[in-house]
C-alpha cells in the first residue's frame, strides 16, 4: 500500500503546514488511485462522494467509502463545528481490512485542511514518518 499526504500551510498556521491531499494507491488498490481533499474525493480522476451523505464502492469491491458526519473529532478545538468525515476501508486480506478516516475542514477563516487517521496490520517493509510498527 502507498499512502501520501501533501502538505502546505493555510492562513492561520502561520507558514506551518497541514494536510491538504491524501493520496492512496499501491499494488493493494489493484492500479488505481484515491485522492481525498478537503472538498473532493476522486477515485481515477473521477469524482466521487459528491452528495452528503453518499457511499461509493470501486468496481471490484475491494474498496468501500462513506461521507457522513459520524465519527471521531481527530483534532482538539473542533467539536461542536459541522462534521464531515470520509470513512475508507480497503480489502487487504484481514478480518477488519486498512481502515482510514479522513475529517475535512473548511472554515473560511481558517483554510480548508484535513485530519487522518489510518488504523492496519503492520506489512513487511513499512516505512514512513507515521509509523512503522518498530
Amino acid at each position: 500500500v502507498f499512502i501520501q499526504g501533501r502538505y502546505l500551510p493555510t492562513r492561520m498556521t502561520s507558514g506551518l503546514a497541514v494536510t491538504k491531499i491524501l493520496a492512496v494507491g499501491g499494488p493493494i488498490l489493484k492500479g488505481n488511485k484515491l485522492f481525498i481533499n478537503p472538498r473532493e474525493a476522486f477515485w481515477n480522476g473521477q469524482a466521487i462522494l459528491q452528495a452528503f451523505p453518499s457511499d461509493f464502492s470501486d468496481p471490484g469491491h475491494f474498496v468501500k467509502m462513506r461521507l457522513d458526519n459520524v465519527g471521531e473529532v481527530l483534532q482538539k478545538g473542533r467539536n461542536g463545528l459541522a462534521k464531515h468525515i470520509v470513512h475508507i476501508n480497503i480489502a487487504d486480506g484481514t478480518t477488519e481490512g486498512l481502515q482510514i478516516q479522513v475529517n475535512r475542514w473548511t472554515q473560511p477563516s481558517e483554510g480548508d485542511y484535513i485530519n487522518v487517521k489510518i488504523a492496519m496490520h503492520a506489512r513487511h517493509g513499512q516505512d514512513g514518518h507515521c509509523g512503522n510498527f518498530d
